[in-house]
């Protein structure tokens, strides 16, 4: 005749643990997080495709420079958070010399070709949305004309 074992609770315990039978722990779940050098390497390889957009002169609104890489990283790089980088983009004229300097040495752009991308935003103040030119701004004045 077989004589049959009690099991403790903690014996019981034990065998439902969810590890595994060999005692290795299980891979997360979720989201991967990437490997730092593989990040760098990818900020840079999109830095360096802003830098060619530029030297092309391809480069015309934020909205080009934001085609490469989301705002809040490039504000990030330069030392702006995600508020000031959009008050500047929506205000091309608040963008100051140390912004300038800051955006021509992340990208590695002549200081030059820098002023020269905020100059063209200062003179046109306005910006395509759905293939169409809208102002900047509208001022309450102009809202609330009548004839």
């Amino acid at each position: 005749m077989a004589v049959k074992k009690k099991i403790s609770d903690a014996q019981k315990k034990q065998n439902k643990s969810p590890l595994p039978a060999t005692g290795a722990p299980q891979p997360a779940k979720g989201r991967k997080k990437k490997d730092p050098e593989t990040k760098e390497a990818e900020v840079a390889r999109k830095l360096q495709k802003i830098k060619a957009a530029f030297e092309r002169d391809e480069i015309k609104t934020f909205q080009d420079i934001f085609d490469f890489m989301r705002p809040t990283p490039f504000g990030s790089l330069i030392g702006l958070q995600s508020k000031q980088i959009d008050a500047k983009v929506a205000n091309p004229g608040s963008i100051t010399m140390d912004d300038i300097t800051l955006i021509s040495n992340t990208v590695k752009v002549n200081f030059d070709r820098v002023c020269k991308f905020v100059a063209t935003l200062v003179k046109d103040p306005r910006r395509k949305v759905n293939g169409k030119f809208k102002p900047l701004y509208i001022s309450d004045s102009d809202k609330n004309t009548s004839v």
